[in-house]
């Protein structure tokens, strides 16, 4: 038994698979990204690949030369240094591509933030 068996079992990835009404051959980048984050599996988008090529729910070589994090980006918004707070790409990303928040965005990403999850070290 290998380690990404370990990790997320074959016959669950199938089933996961099909209950998002995923065919053989329907597989599609956005469909490993979106599986990876609702499943919370550890198992890397290699892994899920390799999975997916497997067991037949994508060609062989269908998603190669994926860029997983900038499409995973694209999909659930840039990760904050806040915690789990997901920012969209377009409040943080100006024309340009220079990052910029606006103030009030920033004071609601912190007071979103500091309301789920104390600071240490502040009044304690």
């Amino acid at each position: 038994m290998f380690a990404a068996e370990l990790i997320y079992l074959e016959i669950q990835f199938g089933s996961d698979m099909q209950a998002r009404g995923i065919t053989i051959g329907g597989c599609t980048p956005e469909v490993i990204v979106r599986l990876k984050r609702e499943t919370r599996t550890t198992l890397s988008y290699a892994g899920l690949v390799k999975r997916a090529e497997f067991l037949g729910f994508a060609a062989a070589g269908a998603l190669q030369r994926v860029r997983w994090k900038k499409l995973e980006e694209s999909i659930f918004g840039l990760p904050t240094a806040l915690g789990s707070t997901m920012v969209s790409r377009q409040v943080c990303l100006g024309n340009q591509g220079q990052a910029h928040v606006s103030p009030n965005s920033l004071s609601a990403l912190v007071s979103s933030a500091s309301s789920r999850r104390p600071l240490l070290g502040v009044g304690a």
